[in-house]
């Protein structure tokens, strides 16, 4: 019986050659680093490659695990490797069994490479199945022609003849399907790479990324910070305001190239990385000129997949920031406090703590303060506003959008917007705001005027000649104090909280 098996194993074998054969050209077995090379006698197997595609075919024979179960694709340049289980698509579910075909669309070789395809079991270490050919266009292969039925004769002679005959034959159908489009799970999430202060070089910026789906040995991510360098322009002395032409990184697998408008750093893996992997790294030696402050894109993007994602960070203004006299054009970032006065910021103000327009002080975009947004006499924010204290608009400043704060906001001039306060909200006389939604309790003065509703978790308070054009929504009618003068939705305070509570 021992030598009936070994005859099965040699004519199945040469029943794969010969198929393999008609459908890519002349086979030939080739070696892989770390595997034996045999042929498994109880499983056959086909392939069929183009410019387009390698299609491994399971023509009979016991079933593969998809989870141990590789295609290499061997060239002069490199070799690649796929997984059944993660890469390409399967047409049947697990196990891979006879009938069933794997795709991979999209393979890393042209038209006229010299490609070696092998199957390789990782569980047994072992080479089922190679051959290498140069690689036909597409229209020499056909993606979806199936292979002729394997003979099972115990007769070597007979079983040859017959997969000679069989696997010469044109096939009299031929299916019109397209092969699926290579899986786009292959990407990247979890990107991160870290803000920069202005002033001087030495600066470091840590950089990481997740793995969505594994990334084989030779691929590479790379992270395109041209952006950067380019769009920071030149500043005083014809010196590029952000620069990474002496950055470096203190890994081997990452690669720094920058020259002119162009700058990126480029990972390459060294063996495959897991699916869920987090990589990460340092880029040191970054160079950012004084009162620099932007924000810049970086693109992300991997070599075994087509789309690209992209990240922010923003460089910095250390300590405080001044703008007086001269107007700052762009958006500004600032690590602590920002003041405006006789000039104007065309752009978005960030600023770790307070900021404050004084007088003929103007910013033309949004703002967002960790502290307390002041406006002076005369100053104008001309956007919205985001504060995490305290917001005070003096008579005669004016912010002409929504406002939010964290804290309470006190207002004598006008603001053309809503407002939402976590604290109190006191509407002085000449206030002026659309809504009011606030934490705290809610007082409007005289010659105060909300336009609209009033929401309120506290008391409100509607003092003579105060003004409420909208709804009051309070706990109850015993949260509203009135003064005699007031006015709530065009009737005085007291009418309405004798209807309405």
């Amino acid at each position: 019986m021992r030598g009936q098996s070994e005859t099965i194993g040699v004519v199945l074998l040469m029943g794969v050659v010969v198929v393999v054969s008609t459908t890519i050209g002349v086979a030939s077995l080739a070696t892989f680093s770390g595997a034996d090379e045999r042929a498994s006698g109880a499983t056959l197997l086909d392939a069929t490659m183009s410019d387009d595609f390698v299609r491994i075919h399971h023509t009979g024979g016991e079933p593969l695990d998809p989870e141990t179960t590789e295609v290499r694709l061997q060239t002069p340049e490199r070799t690649t490797v796929y997984r059944i289980a993660d890469d390409g698509s399967l047409d049947g579910s697990p196990p891979f069994s006879a009938g069933d075909r794997w795709t991979l669309p999209e393979p890393p070789y042209s038209s006229g490479d010299e490609v070696t395809v092998a199957v390789v079991d990782t569980a047994g270490n072992a080479v089922l199945f190679s051959v290498t050919d140069r690689v036909p266009a597409a229209a020499e292969a056909d993606p979806t022609a199936t292979p002729a039925e394997t003979p099972t004769s115990t007769d070597s002679e007979t079983a040859t003849e017959t997969a000679t005959e069989t696997a010469t034959e044109t096939p009299t159908e031929t299916a019109t399907e397209t092969p699926p489009s290579r899986p786009r799970g292959d990407g990247l999430s979890g990107l991160s790479i870290s803000d920069l202060t202005s002033g001087g070089g030495g600066q470091t910026q840590t950089v990481s990324f997740t793995l969505d789906g594994r990334l084989p040995a030779g691929e590479t991510v790379t992270v395109d910070l041209s952006e950067a360098q380019d769009a920071s322009g030149k500043g005083k002395g014809n010196v590029r305001q952000l620069q990474y032409a002496k950055s470096t990184v203190d890994d081997d697998r990452v690669d720094v190239a920058a020259k002119n408008d162009d700058a990126s750093v480029t990972f390459t893996a060294d063996e495959t990385v897991g699916d869920g992997e987090t990589v990460t790294f340092t880029i040191r030696n970054v160079e950012a000129a004084d009162d620099h402050s932007a924000e810049h894109t970086v693109v992300f993007s991997r070599s075994d997949a087509d789309d690209s994602d992209s990240t922010t960070f923003v460089v910095r203004v250390s300590g405080d920031k001044t703008v007086s006299g001269e107007n700052w054009n762009g958006d500004l970032y600032v690590d602590e406090d920002v003041t405006v006065g006789e000039a104007s910021v065309n752009g978005n103000v960030t600023a770790g703590g307070d900021v404050t327009l004084g007088e003929d002080g103007a910013i033309n975009g949004v703002v967002t303060a960790g502290g307390t947004i002041t406006v002076a006499e005369d100053g104008t924010m001309n956007d919205a506003g985001d504060a995490g204290g305290d917001v005070t608009v003096a008579e005669g400043g004016t912010i002409n959008g929504d406002l939010e704060t964290g804290g309470s906001l006190t207002l004598a001039g006008p603001i053309n917007g809503n407002v939402a306060a976590d604290g109190g909200v006191t509407v002085q006389e000449d206030g002026t705001v659309e809504t009011v939604d606030a934490g705290g309790d809610v007082t409007v003065n005289e010659d105060g005027a909300v336009y609209d509703d009033v929401t309120s978790d506290g008391a409100v308070e509607v003092n003579e000649g105060g003004t409420i054009h909208g709804e009051v929504f309070v706990g109850s009618g015993d949260d509203i104090e009135c003064e005699e003068g007031a006015t709530i939705n065009g009737q005085s305070c007291e009418e309405y909280v004798e209807e309405n509570y």
